[in-house]
Protein backbone atom coordinates (compact mmCIF):
# COMPACT_ATOMS: atom_id res chain seq x y z
CA UNK A 1 0.00 0.00 0.00
CA UNK A 2 1.55 3.41 -0.95
CA UNK A 3 0.71 6.09 1.22
CA UNK A 4 -1.51 8.93 -0.25
CA UNK A 5 -2.88 10.74 2.38
CA UNK A 6 -4.54 14.21 1.61
CA UNK A 7 -4.98 14.85 5.51
CA UNK A 8 -1.84 14.76 6.21
CA UNK A 9 -0.79 17.57 3.61
CA UNK A 10 -3.61 19.64 4.97
CA UNK A 11 -2.75 19.57 8.79
CA UNK A 12 1.50 20.46 7.98
CA UNK A 13 2.56 23.63 7.08
CA UNK A 14 4.29 23.48 3.60
CA UNK A 15 7.91 23.63 3.29
CA UNK A 16 7.75 27.07 1.19
CA UNK A 17 5.55 28.92 3.94
CA UNK A 18 7.83 26.87 6.94
CA UNK A 19 10.79 28.31 5.62
CA UNK A 20 10.87 32.07 3.97
CA UNK A 21 14.53 32.57 3.44
CA UNK A 22 17.91 30.25 2.26
CA UNK A 23 21.28 30.93 1.93
CA UNK A 24 23.90 28.52 0.37
CA UNK A 25 27.64 29.11 0.57
CA UNK A 26 26.03 32.76 1.31
CA UNK A 27 24.31 33.31 -1.95
CA UNK A 28 20.35 33.54 -1.85
CA UNK A 29 18.86 30.35 -3.31
CA UNK A 30 15.04 29.32 -4.11
CA UNK A 31 14.55 27.38 -1.11
CA UNK A 32 11.60 25.41 -3.00
CA UNK A 33 14.40 24.36 -5.50
CA UNK A 34 16.33 23.17 -2.17
CA UNK A 35 14.19 21.35 0.51
CA UNK A 36 11.43 19.02 -0.07
CA UNK A 37 9.18 16.66 2.06
CA UNK A 38 9.91 13.55 3.36
CA UNK A 39 8.21 11.34 5.72
CA UNK A 40 9.18 10.90 9.34
CA UNK A 41 8.14 9.36 12.79
CA UNK A 42 6.42 12.92 13.62
CA UNK A 43 4.86 13.51 10.42
CA UNK A 44 6.06 15.72 7.17
CA UNK A 45 9.35 17.36 7.48
CA UNK A 46 11.27 19.47 5.24
CA UNK A 47 14.48 17.84 3.72
CA UNK A 48 17.38 19.54 2.57
CA UNK A 49 20.72 17.24 1.06
CA UNK A 50 18.40 14.07 0.82
CA UNK A 51 19.33 11.73 -2.54
CA UNK A 52 16.38 10.27 -4.72
CA UNK A 53 14.26 7.15 -3.13
CA UNK A 54 15.60 5.25 -6.24
CA UNK A 55 19.08 6.01 -4.51
CA UNK A 56 17.71 5.05 -0.77
CA UNK A 57 15.18 2.01 -1.27
CA UNK A 58 15.50 -1.10 -3.60
CA UNK A 59 11.90 -0.81 -4.53
CA UNK A 60 11.42 3.21 -4.71
CA UNK A 61 7.92 3.08 -7.05
CA UNK A 62 6.89 1.58 -3.60
CA UNK A 63 7.33 4.38 -1.94
CA UNK A 64 5.96 7.64 -1.85
CA UNK A 65 7.46 11.01 -2.84
CA UNK A 66 4.72 12.93 -2.00
CA UNK A 67 4.43 14.32 -5.48
CA UNK A 68 8.07 16.35 -4.69
CA UNK A 69 9.46 17.65 -7.70
CA UNK A 70 13.40 17.17 -7.31
CA UNK A 71 15.38 20.16 -9.22
CA UNK A 72 18.76 19.12 -8.74
CA UNK A 73 20.21 15.37 -9.79
CA UNK A 74 21.36 13.23 -6.86
CA UNK A 75 24.01 10.48 -7.12
CA UNK A 76 24.80 7.29 -5.97
CA UNK A 77 26.37 8.40 -2.85
CA UNK A 78 27.40 6.15 0.12
CA UNK A 79 29.48 7.20 3.13
CA UNK A 80 32.05 4.42 2.43
CA UNK A 81 32.43 4.52 -1.39
CA UNK A 82 31.92 8.74 -1.38
CA UNK A 83 30.95 9.99 -4.94
CA UNK A 84 30.92 7.92 -8.61
CA UNK A 85 33.69 9.27 -10.74
CA UNK A 86 32.37 11.74 -13.01
CA UNK A 87 29.59 12.99 -10.75
CA UNK A 88 28.57 16.22 -11.45
CA UNK A 89 29.85 19.25 -9.01
CA UNK A 90 25.79 20.30 -8.29
CA UNK A 91 24.56 16.60 -7.30
CA UNK A 92 22.92 15.94 -4.55
CA UNK A 93 24.26 15.59 -1.68
CA UNK A 94 25.81 18.71 -1.68
CA UNK A 95 29.56 19.52 -0.13
CA UNK A 96 30.29 23.13 1.51
CA UNK A 97 33.19 24.77 0.40
CA UNK A 98 34.69 25.36 3.20
CA UNK A 99 34.49 25.79 7.24
CA UNK A 100 32.15 28.81 8.51
CA UNK A 101 28.71 30.01 8.96
CA UNK A 102 28.96 32.31 5.72
CA UNK A 103 29.88 28.82 3.43
CA UNK A 104 26.80 26.83 5.16
CA UNK A 105 23.00 27.04 4.62
CA UNK A 106 21.30 29.38 6.44
CA UNK A 107 17.81 29.63 6.60
CA UNK A 108 14.94 31.79 7.87
CA UNK A 109 12.19 29.90 9.40
CA UNK A 110 8.39 30.94 10.38
CA UNK A 111 6.68 28.88 12.75
CA UNK A 112 3.30 30.20 12.31
CA UNK A 113 2.39 29.72 16.15
CA UNK A 114 -1.62 30.83 15.74
CA UNK A 115 -2.04 27.62 13.43
CA UNK A 116 -0.59 25.61 16.07
CA UNK A 117 -3.45 22.68 17.32
CA UNK A 118 -1.40 19.53 18.88
CA UNK A 119 2.01 19.41 18.44
CA UNK A 120 4.21 16.41 19.70
CA UNK A 121 6.34 18.36 22.22
CA UNK A 122 4.60 20.78 24.91
CA UNK A 123 6.09 23.59 23.30
CA UNK A 124 6.10 25.50 19.89
CA UNK A 125 9.25 25.63 17.13
CA UNK A 126 11.05 23.22 15.35
CA UNK A 127 12.79 19.78 15.12
CA UNK A 128 16.25 19.74 13.44
CA UNK A 129 17.94 16.68 12.22
CA UNK A 130 21.29 15.60 10.76
CA UNK A 131 21.34 12.57 9.37
CA UNK A 132 23.16 11.02 6.67
CA UNK A 133 21.50 11.62 2.69
CA UNK A 134 20.76 7.97 2.26
CA UNK A 135 19.08 7.13 5.74
CA UNK A 136 15.24 7.51 6.53
CA UNK A 137 14.96 10.14 9.12
CA UNK A 138 13.71 9.63 12.51
CA UNK A 139 13.34 13.47 14.49
CA UNK A 140 11.61 11.64 17.78
CA UNK A 141 14.64 10.31 19.13
CA UNK A 142 17.10 11.98 17.48
CA UNK A 143 15.96 15.86 16.67
CA UNK A 144 17.28 19.17 18.23
CA UNK A 145 14.70 21.49 19.10
CA UNK A 146 14.70 24.99 17.88
CA UNK A 147 12.89 27.30 19.63
CA UNK A 148 11.03 30.43 17.54
CA UNK A 149 12.19 33.89 17.58
CA UNK A 150 16.17 33.10 17.84
CA UNK A 151 18.86 32.91 15.93
CA UNK A 152 20.24 29.39 16.56
CA UNK A 153 23.69 28.40 15.07
CA UNK A 154 24.33 24.67 14.59
CA UNK A 155 28.10 23.83 14.10
CA UNK A 156 29.07 20.46 12.85
CA UNK A 157 32.27 18.74 13.87
CA UNK A 158 32.08 15.43 12.28
CA UNK A 159 33.97 12.18 13.65
CA UNK A 160 35.01 10.16 10.78
CA UNK A 161 35.92 6.52 11.61
CA UNK A 162 37.03 5.17 8.33
CA UNK A 163 37.97 1.59 7.79
CA UNK A 164 41.15 0.17 5.46
CA UNK A 165 40.17 -2.30 3.07
CA UNK A 166 42.80 -4.44 4.68
CA UNK A 167 40.93 -5.32 7.67
CA UNK A 168 38.05 -6.85 5.40
CA UNK A 169 39.68 -10.28 5.63
CA UNK A 170 38.87 -9.86 9.22
CA UNK A 171 35.95 -11.34 11.17
CA UNK A 172 33.24 -8.79 11.53
CA UNK A 173 33.26 -10.32 15.02
CA UNK A 174 36.75 -8.81 15.78
CA UNK A 175 36.83 -5.86 13.96
CA UNK A 176 33.09 -4.77 15.57
CA UNK A 177 31.92 -3.16 12.66
CA UNK A 178 30.79 -4.17 9.06
CA UNK A 179 31.34 -2.86 5.24
CA UNK A 180 28.47 -2.10 3.31
CA UNK A 181 28.66 -5.03 1.09
CA UNK A 182 28.54 -7.83 4.29
CA UNK A 183 24.94 -7.09 4.73
CA UNK A 184 22.08 -6.71 2.57
CA UNK A 185 18.96 -4.80 4.00
CA UNK A 186 15.24 -6.05 2.04
CA UNK A 187 14.18 -2.75 1.56
CA UNK A 188 17.23 -0.34 1.13
CA UNK A 189 19.90 -0.46 -0.86
CA UNK A 190 22.53 0.58 1.06
CA UNK A 191 23.76 -0.71 4.98
CA UNK A 192 23.99 1.32 7.17
CA UNK A 193 23.06 0.93 11.51
CA UNK A 194 20.01 3.13 11.36
CA UNK A 195 18.86 1.89 8.32
CA UNK A 196 19.25 -1.88 9.64
CA UNK A 197 17.41 -0.82 12.75
CA UNK A 198 14.45 1.11 11.20
CA UNK A 199 14.11 -2.19 8.79
CA UNK A 200 14.42 -5.00 12.33
CA UNK A 201 11.74 -2.66 13.47
CA UNK A 202 9.23 -2.66 10.60
CA UNK A 203 9.59 -6.34 10.37
CA UNK A 204 8.94 -6.96 13.94
CA UNK A 205 5.63 -4.20 13.77
CA UNK A 206 4.32 -6.55 10.98
CA UNK A 207 4.51 -9.72 12.36
CA UNK A 208 3.53 -7.83 16.15
CA UNK A 209 0.69 -6.12 14.20
CA UNK A 210 0.32 -7.24 10.88
CA UNK A 211 0.46 -3.46 10.01
CA UNK A 212 3.66 -0.86 9.60
CA UNK A 213 3.43 2.18 10.41
CA UNK A 214 3.64 4.88 7.85
CA UNK A 215 7.21 6.18 7.75
CA UNK A 216 8.80 2.61 8.08
CA UNK A 217 9.94 0.70 4.79
CA UNK A 218 7.91 -1.23 3.20
CA UNK A 219 6.41 -2.77 -0.39
CA UNK A 220 2.76 -1.99 -1.98
CA UNK A 221 0.95 -4.80 -0.29
CA UNK A 222 1.60 -4.07 3.03
CA UNK A 223 -1.31 -2.49 5.50
CA UNK A 224 -0.11 0.85 7.20
CA UNK A 225 -1.09 0.99 10.51
CA UNK A 226 -3.97 3.08 11.42
CA UNK A 227 -5.45 4.70 14.75
CA UNK A 228 -6.57 1.57 16.18
CA UNK A 229 -3.36 -0.06 15.76
CA UNK A 230 -1.15 2.41 17.86
CA UNK A 231 -1.00 0.80 21.15
CA UNK A 232 -0.17 -2.26 19.20
CA UNK A 233 2.75 -0.34 17.48
CA UNK A 234 3.99 1.23 20.87
CA UNK A 235 4.19 -2.15 22.12
CA UNK A 236 6.43 -3.08 19.25
CA UNK A 237 8.78 -0.52 19.05
CA UNK A 238 9.54 -0.79 22.59
CA UNK A 239 10.22 -4.19 22.00
CA UNK A 240 12.11 -3.91 19.22
CA UNK A 241 13.98 -0.94 21.12
CA UNK A 242 14.51 -3.33 23.92
CA UNK A 243 15.92 -6.40 21.63
CA UNK A 244 18.50 -3.91 19.80
CA UNK A 245 19.18 -2.46 22.94
CA UNK A 246 20.39 -5.54 24.02
CA UNK A 247 21.92 -7.56 21.11
CA UNK A 248 22.82 -4.74 18.80
CA UNK A 249 21.89 -4.04 15.08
Amino acid sequence: MILNSPCMFQVTQPCDAMIRLCLWHGDPINCSRIFYPSLTDEGMCCSFNKVRNEFIFKNPKDTSDLNSTLHYPSVDWTLENDFPEGAPLDSIPWRPWGAGRHLGLSVVLDANIEEYYCSSEASYGFKLLLQNPVETPKLAAFGELISPGRESLIVIKPIINKSSPNIASSEPELRQCLFNKERTLRFYRHYTQRNCILECEANFTLSFCQCVMYFMPKDRYTRICGKKDTDCADKAKCKSDRHTNEQGP
